[in-house]
């Protein structure tokens, strides 16, 4: 047996086999992810079928509020006075926490004591700010997460200029 349910992104009615309840799905129309429901909560099971598809019908899971909001992207950046950990309240999606002061703990401790460690906050830096950027994760850590990166940046500097001076010193020899 099939469930239906509303995509949590665009609203379209999509179509999965039972045993996949619980699990997450990636729409095809609009690439939102949404955990599949159980049949129950559903609205119940459809007639039997392989696969994962959309319906053209309008969709009986929402309301006329909803159906407003159903165009709306999930992961638009957050507008003001929404808390990014629970959402907007209307499409599902919820960001992602940003790891700006661990990127920036990870930046400080690169330039301080162990410069190779800039590549792990440097390459954190470049995923997180780009997420923020997509709107996918809470951007009030961006000067952090910047902070961090130009940390990290400014110790792999340090050993580019040690390993220009070592190679100095060896032609010398």
């Amino acid at each position: 047996m099939a469930i239906e349910f509303p995509c949590a992104g665009c609203g379209k009615i999509l179509r999965v086999q039972d045993v996949h309840a619980g699990e997450s799905a990636k729409c095809p129309e609009c690439d939102a992810i949404t955990v599949i429901p159980d049949a129950s909560v559903a609205g119940g099971e459809s007639r039997s079928d392989d696969g994962f598809h959309i319906s053209d019908g309008n969709n009986p899971f929402s309301d006329a509020e909803d159906s407003v909001q159903r165009d709306r992207n999930p992961f638009e950046a957050p507008k003001a006075g929404i808390d990014p950990q629970k959402g907007d309240g209307m499409s599902g999606a919820i960001l992602q926490q940003h790891r700006g002061v661990f990127i920036l703990v990870l930046g400080i401790m690169s330039l301080i004591c162990c410069h190779p460690l800039g590549i792990a906050p440097w390459v954190m830096a470049n995923e997180d700010l780009a997420r923020m950027d997509r709107g996918q994760m809470d951007s009030s850590g961006r000067g952090l997460t910047q902070a961090g990166k130009v940390c990290s940046i400014i110790a792999l500097g340090l050993i580019a200029l040690r390993i220009v001076q070592f190679v100095l010193v060896l032609v010398e020899i």
